[in-house]
């Protein structure tokens, strides 16, 4: 179970979610809207979803797709799921049509944004950071 955080702020409807330690990073969430119940329930879906990709994605647990493709690639033809390909080829077209900038535009973000699109669309803003490896 991941150590997870949230508070929300009555006065601005601004709920903060964060997870200090996944995929080698820190994950924060800012949600704007209201219904602080409704937002509680979303941070619970996103929790469940993080969780499930970062033992796809966590290149450091040994036990995560990535890490095994990061061990025997260079060994072997490695079968990686479709999920992951698809994942890959997302960040493959974020990096052509970024410039090939660097900072956030990463894997590690853009997984999450991939999976967040089948949230239910209850926010009027949504701002996500999770930029930076320990």
């Amino acid at each position: 179970m991941l150590e997870t955080g949230c508070k929300y702020y009555k006065d601005e409807a601004m709920f903060h979610g964060f997870i200090p330690h996944i995929m080698g990073t820190r994950f924060d969430i800012l949600l704007i809207h209201s219904d602080a119940e409704r937002l509680n329930r979303l941070w619970f879906h996103i929790i469940n979803e993080l969780e499930r990709l970062d033992k796809i994605l966590n290149r450091f647990d040994p036990q995560s797709e990535v890490s095994g493709i990061n061990k025997h690639a260079l060994l072997s033809y490695i079968q990686i799921s479709k999920e992951l390909e698809e994942i890959l080829q997302l960040c493959q077209y974020y990096y052509e049509n970024t410039f090939h900038l660097s900072g956030c535009m990463t894997s590690l973000l853009l997984p999450c944004s991939y999976k967040l699109k089948d949230v239910p669309n209850i926010l009027q803003l949504c701002f996500i950071s999770f930029c930076g490896e320990r």
